[in-house]
C-alpha cells in the first residue's frame, strides 16, 4: 500500500493467493481483498494487519464494495447470488436472488438504501439494502451493464449497458429521466459526475464530453491526445485527471455556471469552461 501524497511504500499485505479484486473503506482506514481462493479479508490499512476474515467461501468473485457509511460490504459473485455483509458483526444481512441470472457487477446509492446489480439477462435490479427486497428493474438494455455512476447528491443515476447510450434515472424511482446517444453511437469507457453537480462527464474514444441530465443537454466537449480509459476529479471539482494510453494528465478546469460566458452557446467553445490544457500539474 502506497502513501497517495509521498508515494512512498507502505504496509505490504500478506495475501496468499493473486488478489482479484479490492476496495477501500470510505475513510481509507480499511481495505477489503478477495482472491482467487474465494477468501474475502478486510485489512487494516495503517497497520497492515487483518482485521475480518469473512467466514464463508466464495468460488468467482467479481466485485467488492463499501457502502459510504464503511459498515456494510457488497459481495458479487459469478456462482452465488450477492450478499450484503455487515462489518461491525461479520455477519451476512441479506442475499439478493434472481433466478436463474448471474449478477456480475453492483454498488450501493450513496444513502446505501439500495443496491443496484447488473445481470447476464441484460438488466438493472434495485434492490432494498435492508430486506434484500427487489424495488424495481431497468432494462432490458443492449448488453450487460458495465457502467454506472450517481450524483453527488444521489437523486440521479446514470449507466451504460452497450448501443452508444448513456441512460439518466431518478435513483429512488427508477424513472428515465433522459438518455444521451454518444457520436456514431461509440462505446462509453466512464461515467463520472462533477462533484457538487449533475453535470455528468462521460469518456468516448479520444473525447470528454459534459452532459447535463436536468436540461438533458451537452454542454462542453475536450478532445484528447489519446484514448481516454478514465477520469476522476478532485473533490472540490477544480481539476480533473485524465488516464490516457500511456501518460495521465491532470487539467485545470472551473464549473461552468460560475465562470460561463453568457455569449458562448456553442458546444465545442471551450473558453466558457476556461479548461486549460498542455500545463502538465503531475505525471
Amino acid at each position: 500500500i502506497y502513501n497517495g501524497l509521498t508515494g512512498e511504500a507502505g504496509a505490504v499485505l500478506p495475501i496468499e493467493s493473486a488478489g482479484a479484486v479490492l476496495d477501500f473503506s470510505p475513510d481509507g482506514t480499511f481495505l477489503c481483498t478477495g482472491g482467487g481462493d474465494g477468501v474475502v479479508r478486510i485489512w487494516n490499512v495503517a497497520a497492515g494487519t487483518q482485521k475480518i476474515l469473512l467466514p464463508r467461501k466464495f468460488h468467482n468473485l467479481d466485485q467488492v464494495h463499501f457502502d459510504l457509511s464503511g459498515n456494510r460490504l457488497l459481495v458479487l459473485d459469478q456462482n452465488d447470488a450477492p450478499a450484503v455483509w455487515d462489518v461491525v458483526s461479520n455477519q451476512q444481512c441479506v442475499e439478493l436472488k434472481a433466478e436463474g441470472v448471474s449478477q456480475e457487477t453492483g454498488t450501493f446509492s450513496p444513502d446505501g438504501t439500495h443496491v443496484f446489480t447488473g445481470g447476464s439477462d441484460r438488466q438493472v435490479r434495485a434492490w432494498n439494502t435492508d430486506s434484500g427486497q427487489l424495488a424495481f428493474i431497468l432494462g432490458p438494455f443492449v448488453d450487460r451493464l458495465s457502467l454506472v455512476e450517481f450524483s453527488p447528491d444521489g437523486k440521479i443515476l446514470a449507466l451504460f449497458a452497450g448501443g452508444g447510450t448513456v441512460y439518466f434515472y431518478d435513483a429512488n424511482t427508477g424513472k428515465q429521466l433522459c438518455q444521451w446517444d454518444t457520436p456514431s453511437r461509440a462505446p462509453v469507457s466512464s461515467i463520472r459526475f462533477w462533484p457538487n453537480s449533475h453535470f455528468a462527464a462521460v469518456t468516448v474514444f479520444q473525447s470528454l464530453f459534459f452532459f447535463d441530465p436536468d436540461a438533458s443537454q451537452l454542454l462542453a466537449k475536450y478532445q484528447g491526445e489519446g484514448y481516454l480509459s478514465n477520469i476522476h476529479f478532485t473533490p472540490d471539482g477544480t481539476r480533473v485527471l485524465v488516464s490516457q494510453e500511456k501518460s495521465a494528465r491532470i487539467i485545470p478546469l472551473f464549473h461552468p455556471l460560475k465562470d460561463a460566458d453568457a455569449a458562448a452557446q456553442e458546444v465545442d467553445r471551450l473558453d466558457r469552461w476556461k479548461l486549460v490544457d498542455g500545463h502538465l500539474v503531475a505525471k
